[in-house]
């Protein structure tokens, strides 16, 4: 069967992560020799992430946010090296309570 064919085949079963990862992969991967169970491992994590991050970005659009944010945003935070580690999706250590975030309490915070 031809690549065509099976991207095809793939796109009209709405399988549309695994298309575009078989597309990515038959462009890019240099190493062609991986096993077809290693390949159907690959398409099958990348239709599993397309379709967690299309129902996420749906989520996100429905939610009723009162305004939009990201980690630019945060005015209060006075170290940079904060957003870098949340930013990059490492975990802060327990240990190591951040810096305020600008964020007001209306009533006393007890240690």
């Amino acid at each position: 069967m031809l690549v065509d064919q099976t991207l095809e085949m793939l796109s009209a079963m709405k399988l549309h992560g695994m298309a575009n990862y078989l597309r990515e992969w038959m462009e890019k991967a240099p190493d062609k020799d991986a096993s077809a169970t290693d390949l159907v491992g690959l398409l099958a994590d990348a239709e599993w992430m397309y379709r967690e991050n299309k129902k996420l970005s749906t989520r996100l659009q429905h939610a009723k946010l009162r305004q939009q944010a990201c980690l630019e945003d945060d005015e209060g935070a006075g170290d940079g090296a904060v957003h870098l580690e949340v930013g990059g999706g490492a975990a802060l250590p327990a240990a190591r309570a951040p810096p305020s975030s600008g964020l007001r309490t209306t009533s006393p915070v007890m240690a």
